[in-house]
Parts: structure tokens; sequence; C-alpha cells
């Protein structure tokens, strides 16, 4: 009977090293910082994140998903802005590729009223994944805002043939109503 929990031991081992390899050891800790993401607790969220931190200091998942809850504080109550822009820019300085640090930073720097870095940020995002509405949605309004009629309507353009459906129809009605005016 002693050889069932030694052998169980040994594959639930080989199985944590393998993880370890395929996503990191930092893993574990992200996925319970993602899930109170989820759950709405980015405070339990932003406590993991700097465990994960603590412990793999290069790992830019824990760097991301902080700055990913600042931003979330800066898009709710325009707090933490520039914390946020801090930990993703740590993020990208570790792993360029890690998730979505360029869209965040950009929202930010958005807020912060920084539309050309925010431009600059958005568009390495979407060389990246140019698959995602929501990067587009967010660059036309850049370019709204900085009077550009023709990158405005380019990606209206571009948001019409793809599934826009949780983006603000508000917002949507404004840019096309900056498109479809001469005078602009």
């Amino acid at each position: 009977m002693k050889k069932l929990p030694l052998v169980l031991l040994l594959l639930l081992s080989t199985w944590a090293s393998a993880q370890d390899a395929l996503y990191g050891p930092h893993d574990s800790l992200i996925r319970v910082g993602i899930q109170y993401v989820q759950n709405g607790d980015l405070d339990a969220a932003k406590d993991v994140a700097y465990a994960a931190m603590e412990r793999y200091p290069e790992g830019a998942p824990a760097y991301y998903l902080i700055g990913y809850c600042y931003s979330m504080d800066c898009r709710e109550a325009g707090e933490n802005c520039e914390l946020a822009i801090s930990f993703l820019d740590r993020s990208i300085d570790i792993d360029r590729d890690y998730r979505y640090p360029f869209y965040n930073r950009a929202l930010c720097k958005h807020l912060l009223g920084d539309l050309d870095g925010a431009l600059a940020d958005i568009n390495i995002q979407i060389e990246q994944d140019d698959q995602d509405p929501t990067y587009f949605f967010l660059r036309a309004q850049l370019y709204y805002k900085l009077g550009n009629r023709a990158g405005t309507c380019t990606d209206l353009s571009h948001l019409r043939r793809s599934d826009s459906g949780d983006l603000d129809e508000a917002d949507l009605l404004e840019l096309q109503r900056f498109c479809e005016d001469k005078n602009n």
C-alpha cells in the first residue's frame, strides 16, 4: 500500500515539472491571481501577483498581472494609471509578447491624455494581433481625438466587418458621424 502514494507523488512531481517547463514556475500563482480578477477581487489578485513577483522577479506574468489590475483601477476610477504603466513597462522589458501589455498600457496612456503614446502602443498591439476588434476600436478613438479622419474611418470600416458586439454603441455612432461628416 505504501507504493501507491509514492507512485502518485512521483507522477504529481513529474506533472508539476512538466507544467513548470511549459508555463514557467510562476504559473500556479498567476492562475490564482487570474481567478481573483475574474471574480472581481483586484486587491487579492494584486497580492498574489506581488507574491509571484517576489518569488520570480524575472517573470513577465507577475508584472503583467499587477499592471493589468492597476490598469483596471485606471479605467474604472482614474487612479493608479502611472503605476499600471510602470508595471506594464517592466512586463514588456522582460517579455514583450506576454499577453496584451501594449493594449493595457495604451488604455492608461489614453486616459492620461498621452494620445500619441497610446497610439504608438496600440499600433504595436495590432501588429502582434490584428484579430481583436477592441484594438481597432481604441485606435479609431485615438485617431478621432487626434483629428485623423482617414485613420478613424479605416478602423471603423474594419470594425464593421468584424464582430464588434461588445463595443460601446454610442462611441461607434460618434465615430461613424465623424466619418460621414464631409467637413472633417
